[in-house]
């Protein structure tokens, strides 16, 4: 026992001071790391675009916007005062979060106990979640920042009602609910949390009741323009959830799928012990239950009433919910410190709970979108005579921050001088200038496709650019972008000058030879059209039967799934260069179930892929047809793993495959 007293003693060396400082410089590190090479996405650049505009221009938006006004007024006073850029937008949530990761170390150690509050700052520093919307330019990390201070004050109102804790709540609360409207489940959770002092102080409830009244009071003129911008099924992005949705978004929000299951199976033992801690005395004397069921209502009322709400308004998604993970980690951190046992025993439970949250956090966070680096990809490409078209079409404010950024400031002839620029938004609608385009002037379309489904969900634009006398020449997605490159049908797709020898050897049927590619970077180039060199053995799946070019073409079915790709390790592929393109000639059978692959790969697991279902992209049977596929293998992907690059068919009807070639520069 006296080890433990001076262990105890050790730690109890280091003040709530020098740990609270600890924390929030880790949160501030590991919330701004690498953030300058993090690409706007989502509704980032909305948020964006809405804040550099005038108070004027922002009284329209604030009267039709489905969330509230708050966010992009601070928005608009921050980047006001810091610039309007990618890294200094995201520099405001930042802010919050950091904010909010203070605030909650000192609410758990005024309210509890510093070793709660050693606890639940773990928690939120290694949470996924947290990490994710921490640098997400929308209003979910203030959101963060006003709820936990909301229940600091609420807190201390249930301990010393003040009049001037009265006045900080209705204020906190009143900025809270006009952050986001799905707020008001924070306040359901606070109005239960004060019934339980109803007979133990009653002036306590009539100053949370008062503060409430006001907010409400406030509230009312503003409520006509909240009801009238409800999303409606069918008419928003979201749908109606169902458990499936339900599972999914509360696995973001813990983390993943092992930590949905460790985390509530943690709530679930504690709610049991609850049960029975008159009996067997789990917890110490001085464990507040009225605290402990607060902190549980703060957890499941927002998910569950969110879920309900979302049955009849398709509003549900884990960032709508994002502040319950406060309710969650208190309720952990607590339901360790408050058990009967000495302090070091309740550290060593608690370890290795910590270690697995440790090993499950991503410091870097994967986006759905990543417009910071493809975009100058696609300016690369484009040529004078060369048309850019966007769909879906308010996807051209992702687009214009990093295609021309004077054009995003310029708000209200931004889609006007970007179609200065051959950058169009849509197809049909004279006021953007695609019907009026000469296309025998343009050699080149470059069609960018994000969210396209919503406004192209017919799939009719890749015909439109066709029938004006194009063909497809290249096909490139990351996450949720993709661009498709077409050129003139009199055009070559990729030309490059071969200037070396064939350096391949002996029965190698893929020719190795290194050139210079159009765009006068190097390039190297493996190409086969399925001839086997004299003397060599006839390899399985080659064919005669039918053939594009030459003698002979490769057949790949059930029996043979894989033709003869490429497979080499990336230091050895790709060297200095990360784009590779590959074009083949098919001819498919109907029914069949045919891939063309990249993927990079290190043991088990796929750091990369790209693909063409052939099933999908292919609608004319048995003619030869050329199909391209481009991919820009990541930065970070390490040089000791290997690029395979292949096409792949398990089901019965025939693919045949001639004319393979790939480009590497």
């Amino acid at each position: 026992m006296k080890t433990l007293n001076n262990i105890e003693k050790a730690f109890g060396y280091i003040s709530t001071n020098v740990w609270l400082l600890l924390f929030v410089i880790a949160n501030f590190l590991l919330k701004t790391f690498q953030i300058s090479s993090q690409s706007l996405y989502g509704d980032e650049p909305y948020s964006i675009f809405c804040a550099q505009q005038s108070i004027n221009d922002l009284i329209p938006v604030f009267l039709t916007d489905q969330n509230p006004p708050l966010h992009i007024s601070l928005l608009h006073v921050w980047m006001n005062h810091f610039g309007i850029t990618d890294v200094s937008a995201k520099m405001l949530s930042v802010t919050c979060s950091v904010l909010a990761s203070g605030i909650l170390f000192l609410f758990a150690n005024k309210f509890i106990d510093k070793t709660t509050a050693i606890f639940v700052s773990f928690l939120f520093l290694f949470s996924n979640s947290q990490q994710y919307f921490a640098t997400e330019v929308r209003p979910y990390a203030l959101i963060q920042l006003l709820c936990i201070s909301s229940f600091y004050i609420y807190y201390l109102l249930l301990i010393n009602p003040k009049l001037k804790h009265l006045f900080f709540l209705f204020i906190i609360n009143l900025l809270l609910i006009f952050t986001h409207y799905l707020t008001i489940f924070a306040f359901v959770v606070q109005f239960l949390g004060i019934l339980f002092y109803f007979r133990k102080n009653r002036k306590t409830v009539i100053y949370y009741f008062i503060s409430q009244v006001m907010v409400i009071l406030v509230l009312l003129p503003w409520l006509k323009i909240a009801f009238s911008n409800i999303p409606k099924n069918g008419a928003f992005w979201n749908t109606i959830p169902n458990y499936f949705a339900f599972r999914w978004h509360v696995n973001i929000l813990l983390g993943n799928e092992v930590l949905y299951y460790v985390f509530n199976g943690i709530v679930i033992c504690s709610v049991c012990l609850f049960l029975l801690n008159k009996k067997i005395n789990v917890f110490n004397k001085i464990f507040n239950w009225r605290y402990y069921l607060i902190f549980l209502l703060l957890y499941i009322l927002p998910i569950l009433l969110n879920f309900i709400v979302a049955q009849y308004s398709p509003v549900f998604t884990t960032r709508y919910f994002l502040y319950s993970l406060f309710g969650l980690f208190l309720f952990v951190a607590y339901s360790f410190s408050s058990l009967n046992i000495h302090s070091v025993f309740k550290t060593i439970l608690f370890l290795p709970f910590l270690y697995l949250l440790f090993t499950s956090f991503l410091v870097v966070q994967e986006r759905q979108d990543d417009w910071k680096h493809i975009v100058p990809d696609i300016v690369k490409l484009k040529k004078p005579n060369t048309l850019v078209y966007i769909s879906a079409s308010y996807k051209y404010k992702d687009f214009s921050f990093y295609y021309d950024i004077d054009a995003f400031k310029d708000y209200q002839h931004t889609i006007d001088r970007l179609a200065k620029e051959h950058v169009f938004v849509t197809p049909i609608n004279e006021s953007k200038g695609w019907e009026k385009l000469n296309f025998n002037l343009i050699q080149n379309v470059i069609y960018v496709q994000a969210h396209s489904q919503f406004e192209d969900s017919l799939n009719q634009i890749k015909p439109y650019i066709v029938n004006k006398g194009f063909t497809e020449c290249n096909h490139f997605q990351k996450g949720g972008i993709q661009y498709t490159v077409f050129i003139r049908d009199t055009m070559e797709c990729y030309s490059a000058k071969i200037t070396s020898e064939n350096t391949s050897v002996g029965c190698d049927l893929l020719e190795h030879y290194s050139g210079i590619h159009e765009t006068t970077d190097s390039v190297e180039i493996y190409k086969t059209s399925f001839e086997y060199p004299e003397n060599c053995p006839a390899y399985q799946g080659i064919t005669d039967k039918i053939k594009y070019t030459g003698n002979h073409s490769f057949r790949i079915n059930e029996a043979n799934q894989f033709e003869l790709g490429l497979i080499k390790p990336k230091h050895d592929l790709l060297k200095n260069k990360k784009n590779i393109n590959v074009a083949a000639y098919v001819n498919v059978e109907e029914g069949n179930d045919g891939w063309l692959i990249v993927s990079v790969e290190k043991g088990p697991l796929t750091l990369f892929r790209n693909n063409i279902y052939l099933k999908e992209s292919i609608k004319v049977y048995n003619k030869w047809q050329k199909i391209t596929l481009s991919s820009l293998i990541p930065d970070d992907v390490p040089d000791d793993a290997v690029v395979k690059i292949y096409f792949w068919n398990p089901g019965k009807k025939n693919i045949f495959v001639d004319d393979f070639s790939i480009q590497v520069f």
